[in-house]
C-alpha cells in the first residue's frame, strides 16, 4: 500500500538551491510513500526563486 504524501518547502532567496533541491526530492525512491505534490511558499524573494519554482517540476505548486 502507497501513502500519498505532501511536502512543504519554505524558500527566501534560494535560487541557487531550489532547483537541484526539487529534482533531488522527486528522485528519491520510496517504498511505501507516493509525492503527491510539493508545495513551495516563497517569502520575499528578491531573486529568481519564483520563476525556477514555476517552470520546475511537474506536480509543483508556488505561492509567493
Amino acid at each position: 500500500m502507497s501513502i500519498a504524501c505532501s511536502i512543504g518547502i519554505m524558500a527566501h532567496n534560494e535560487e541557487a538551491n531550489v532547483g537541484p533541491m526539487l529534482g533531488a526530492l522527486v528522485s528519491q525512491p520510496t517504498a511505501t510513500a507516493t509525492l503527491a505534490e510539493i508545495v513551495v511558499v516563497a517569502s520575499g524573494c528578491t531573486d529568481r526563486t519564483e520563476s525556477i519554482v514555476q517552470i520546475g517540476q511537474p506536480g509543483t505548486r508556488e505561492f509567493a
